[in-house]
């Protein structure tokens, strides 16, 4: 790769985006809307849904987007701001609340 000419390095790069697409498209319409990234399976019906104006699914699809754009800039800022034995703790203490949210959302969902 680094014998490569800029030229060169930009049509590769152009090349690969396509074959991407292409094999990203394959994903999504074949195979039932799978997509082995959420997030750009997400991106794609957020641009599907605006089409298709159904203007509820985008909030909602845009709602996981900012979600997921929280997550990563608030693992970063803990990172620089917090000491390494708090590091250890905060995943922890993350993952046992979402297992107590997966425990009770059925009991929630009977009720209402």
């Amino acid at each position: 790769m680094e014998n490569l000419t800029e030229k060169q390095e930009e049509i590769l790069h152009y090349i690969v985006c396509v074959s991407g697409g292409f094999m990203g498209g394959y994903a999504l319409f074949t195979r039932l809307g799978n997509f082995g990234s959420a997030q750009t399976g997400n991106l794609i019906e957020i641009v599907l849904n605006i089409f298709g104006r159904d203007y509820k699914e985008v909030a909602l699809r845009f709602a996981a987007l900012l979600l997921f754009i929280f997550g990563n800039v608030s693992c970063v800022l803990i990172k620089q701001n917090l000491e390494s034995l708090y590091l250890k703790y905060i995943p922890l203490v993350f993952c046992l609340s979402a297992i107590f949210f997966l425990l009770l959302y059925p009991l929630m969902q009977m009720q209402s």
